[in-house]
């Protein structure tokens, strides 16, 4: 849902990283492409030899980024309904790096940490809180930390995604925390319109 929702409300056209087996048709890599995804390969999917095909995703991306595109990556790496921001990976990382180094001459490069937060994820018409945060500039952490530079984005980012999203530590406590969020939202029920508000009190209230 996430690149939809992104691209209906966001003015400049956005770029995806996708799954990679999802190209492996040609009928299917022609529609994506077109679509401006771009395929990235997951061990899961195409195992250790398909992670070669992750070079050209690399510099594809950084070409874009050197063009003034915007591209949309899950850094988690894996989609699942929960609360809870799993394991960065090294991929974002990767990219920014290569970007400066294939790049010297960009001037910035910013990475804007988005949380996505559902109330029912698989229910209809249901509410999305999005929390866009301050942009990351990369090329200070790129200039004092050299080849350390993409741990320490990845370390900002994760900071910046946990304080935009609803947060429940165990397991275990996720049917208590479903109850009080339940028993939370009764309080501030909602019309259909309007389809798109400001106000951060939603998301603020699911958190606290």
């Amino acid at each position: 849902m996430e690149p939809c929702i992104m691209a209906v409300f966001l003015r400049q056209p956005l770029y995806y990283l996708v799954r990679g087996d999802f190209f492996t048709k040609t009928v299917y890599n022609f529609l994506l492409r077109s679509l401006k995804m771009i395929p990235i390969y997951r061990i899961v999917d195409a195992g250790y030899s398909g992670l070669r095909n992750n070079y050209a995703t690399f510099a594809a991306c950084s070409a874009g980024l050197s063009q003034n595109r915007t591209i949309m990556i899950f850094p988690e790496g894996n989609a699942r309904h929960e609360k809870r921001l799993r394991p960065l990976q090294k991929g974002l990382g990767r990219i920014v790096m290569g970007t400066f180094e294939n790049f010297p001459e960009m001037d910035e490069l910013y990475i804007v940490p988005v949380g996505v937060n559902y109330t029912y994820a698989e229910s209809p018409r249901t509410e999305v809180m999005i929390d866009i945060g301050e942009p990351i500039k990369a090329k200070p952490i790129f200039e004092e930390m050299g080849a350390r530079a993409g741990v320490e984005l990845t370390r900002r980012l994760e900071k910046a995604m946990t304080d935009r999203i609803v947060v429940i530590d165990h397991p275990e406590d996720e049917g208590l925390a479903e109850h009080l969020l339940v028993m939370d939202r009764s309080e501030r029920l909602t019309g259909v319109f309007p389809v798109k508000s400001a106000p951060s009190a939603p998301i603020l209230a699911e958190k606290k």
